[in-house]
Parts: C-alpha cells; sequence; structure tokens
C-alpha cells in the first residue's frame, strides 16, 4: 500500500448489504453519497481529485475508492482534518489523502 493512502478498516460492518451510492454517478461529491447513505451502504468513488472535507456520521458505511494512486481527497479547508469520523463500523478502502495524512481521521465513536 503507498504510504499515506487510505486502506485502514474502522470496524466491521456486521449489518446486512445495503445500496451501493456511486460518486459522481449518482451523487456529486463524496460528503453528498454519505449525506445519503444508510447503515450497510457501499461509497464506490470513481478515480479523480475531490477537494472536500469529510464528516462520516453514520455507522456501518464502506467508501472505496478505485485505487489510492487514482482517487485523492484533497483538503478544502487544510486547517482542518481531510476525513473526521464520528461513528462506529466505517471502512474506508482505496484512497490517497492529500496533505497532513496524521489527521485523516478524528472523533470517538
Amino acid at each position: 500500500m503507498a504510504s499515506g493512502s487510505i486502506g485502514v478498516a474502522v470496524g466491521v460492518a456486521a449489518c446486512a448489504p445495503g445500496r451501493e451510492l456511486r460518486v459522481p454517478a449518482d451523487y456529486p461529491t463524496i460528503q453528498a453519497a454519505l449525506d445519503a447513505a444508510s447503515p450497510g451502504d457501499r461509497i464506490t468513488i470513481a478515480p479523480g481529485t475531490y477537494v472536500e472535507n469529510l464528516a462520516i456520521g453514520k455507522r456501518d458505511l464502506t467508501l472505496a475508492g478505485a485505487d489510492p494512486a487514482t482517487m485523492i481527497v484533497q483538503a478544502k479547508f487544510p486547517d482542518l482534518p481531510v476525513v473526521t469520523i464520528r461513528e462506529r463500523n466505517i471502512t474506508l478502502l482505496g484512497a490517497h489523502p492529500h496533505r497532513r495524512p496524521r489527521r485523516l481521521w478524528t472523533g470517538s465513536p
């Protein structure tokens, strides 16, 4: 795995499989997909650079990027974490955080 890539599982989703929400095919931004997601859903993110600060406030979600080399999340507000996780059982796969990888996720599930 490339240095600084997101490939960490924070818990394991235990509920039945949910829907697949695709970014940008179904939702224009990752955050829009997160806002529309329900527990058990998988958010599949196409290659590209996404300039967002993500706040994950729902449990039992999987965010899956195609490849850490081609799916980059860059902080829109660089003084804030790229990803803030506030819930349990969040799985992040195949993404590359741009800037401050030590501040990828915060919060206490």
